[in-house]
């Protein structure tokens, strides 16, 4: 992430820009995306017919890609005995993150509020790929940008942890509405605090964000915090990005 500032704790939003070379992609993690799981080696080998084309959508897709974040540091209340917690200033507003993702940020003194956007032209070249019939291109170019907006998010994880390290702090694992405990309904929630249309971001009456390939969350940080396992026995979310994760490595 570019241009972060060293110790962004007054609450104005953090405007970051991504450079798609540093999101790391290559041809293994696309195949992971795709399903493709590992041999004993360790390796991912995709059919023959599949290997041309997914290098060319890769390397289309990341030209395609212009990622872009906002975040902000805000105080939170957390309170073991409910299944919300309390952020914002000057008031408070309550997220319905519900028990689980509640018990994984306890102690955190505060919370990284973030949007992230890979913007629009992937999603649409994607699009315009399928409606030309030319069907596995574009689910290639689309898989392409999943990986890259979780890879956008770990970036993104990796700078605010940079960012508030000089003050003492560590950060939890980031959650985002629909994932966890936490309903999607919470994106009207977690938008609010943030700027409207946070790095261009809209969020739809159906609570979809646009562009699609977009990640709303949230990071507990605190001096006591510790990033812990996700607790996907406990979750029924089957395509959860971490519960996939693990069942490809």
């Amino acid at each position: 992430m570019n241009d972060l500032p060293a110790s962004p704790d007054n609450g104005s939003p953090q405007v970051l820009g991504l450079q798609p070379v540093e999101l790391g992609l290559d041809l293994d993690q696309l195949a992971r995306g795709l399903g493709y799981r590992a041999d004993a080696q360790h390796q991912r080998c995709l059919p023959p017919k599949v290997r041309g084309p997914a290098e060319e959508m890769l390397e289309q897709g990341l030209s395609l890609i212009h990622a872009r974040a906002v975040w902000r540091e805000l105080p939170v209340v957390i309170d073991h005995r409910r299944d919300f917690i309390e952020c914002g200033s000057p008031d408070l507003v309550p997220l319905s993150v519900g028990g689980l993702v509640r018990s994984q940020l306890m102690g955190s003194e505060s919370l990284a509020v973030f949007v992230l956007t890979l913007g629009s032209a992937l999603e649409r070249t994607a699009r315009t790929l399928m409606n030309a019939g030319q069907l596995l291109d574009g689910y290639l170019l689309d898989t392409v940008g999943s990986i890259a907006a979780e890879a956008a998010a770990s970036q993104l994880e990796q700078s605010i942890a940079a960012a508030v390290s000089a003050r003492g702090l560590l950060t939890t694992n980031r959650f985002s509405p629909g994932y966890c405990t936490w309903e999607t309904a919470g994106q009207t929630e977690l938008f609010s605090l943030l700027p409207q249309r946070p790095a261009g971001v809209r969020l739809s009456d159906s609570l979809m964000m646009h562009p699609i390939k977009s990640i709303s969350g949230i990071i507990g940080l605190g001096a006591d915090v510790e990033r812990r396992p996700y607790n996907c026995e406990f979750c029924g979310h089957s395509v959860c990005h971490q519960r996939l994760v693990e069942a490809q490595v």
